[in-house]
């Protein structure tokens, strides 16, 4: 039974299976934490285990302690040790300043403490246990009902079970590129894309010769009515490949796009404000044709 209760901050503690569970907030996002509850106190209660253990919320206490705050609210929780690691891992998932790969990753972690809890429970059961040792579980090691998990891990994180496979398959092949990725220097794509099983398995493509935009010789012209004469005819050229490869490869586009999106975010930025310059000057032409035939 849950129990709302004022605690003193010297009485509580972190617990580093918890705290490891969740990243720490940047420097800043710290800094604001601190500035916010100098101003407005805290305005949300922390969650704790009956022995004062925190479940939610270490980074309040310790802005708490940094500002002399000595007493804070506290939602008091009955649970077990795997219970808590659950209660840890939807409320982090839940946060809106994590990014999808740290989401994943917190459910990989919590899995994997879960996993080995219960494995160490069955070796007590069985007299097999031995010593105080931890035993981590082999990252990305087969499972039952994979699919099952990878689509629930998906509808927690708010992401895919294509996502989930993938982020599964870059942390068991290559632990650096992982690292890459929870920290916001990869995207997932983009890691998996470099696995050298990925790779390998592309099958080898010769590189196909890009259209050249041919412009034939013109009668002399003035300058302003070369450059729009070029304008012309490279609109005309450029609007008939996207014509056509839009409506044959819808699926493919999209995903290019969200590629480029998650490798080049600048660029995609551009191109989509210049497509809607172009979106524009269509609906002036269409609106202008609309008003003259009113006329």
């Amino acid at each position: 039974m849950n129990e709302m209760i004022t605690v003193k901050i010297s009485d509580l503690k972190e617990n580093n299976t918890f705290s490891e569970l969740v990243p720490e907030m940047t420097t800043q996002e710290y800094d604001d934490l601190v500035n916010s509850i100098r101003k407005q106190g805290v305005r949300q209660p922390i969650h704790i285990l009956s022995d004062k253990t925190v479940l939610d919320g270490r980074h309040r206490v310790r802005a708490c302690k940094e500002i002399g705050i000595k007493e804070i609210q506290a939602l008091s929780h009955e649970l077990k040790e795997d219970e808590a690691i659950r209660f840890v891992t939807d409320t982090a998932v839940e946060r809106r300043n994590l990014t999808s790969a740290q989401k994943i990753d917190i459910v990989f972690r919590s899995e994997d403490l879960i996993a080995d809890l219960k494995s160490v429970a069955k070796e007590r059961a069985t007299g097999s246990f031995k010593g105080n040792r931890y035993k981590k579980v082999v990252s990305g090691s087969k499972e039952p009902h994979t699919k099952n998990v990878n689509e629930r891990i998906g509808e927690m994180t708010g992401t895919s079970k294509a996502t989930v496979t993938r982020m599964k398959r870059v942390k068991r092949e290559s632990p650096e590129l992982y690292d890459d990725v929870i920290n916001g220097e990869k995207s997932i794509r983009g890691a998996y894309n470099e696995l050298p099983s990925v790779q390998k398995n592309k099958p080898k493509q010769e590189p196909k010769p890009k259209p050249k935009l041919i412009i034939p010789e013109p009668e002399p012209m003035e300058p302003d009515e070369m450059k729009l004469f070029q304008a012309v005819d490279n609109l005309d050229f450029n609007m008939n490949q996207i014509i056509h490869y839009v409506k044959d490869n819808e699926e493919k586009l999209y995903e290019a796009i969200c590629q480029t999106y998650d490798e080049r975010p600048e660029f995609m930025e551009q191109a989509h404000k210049s497509i809607e310059v172009l979106h524009n000057l269509m609906n002036a032409y269409i609106g202008g044709k609309y008003n003259e035939q009113k006329i």
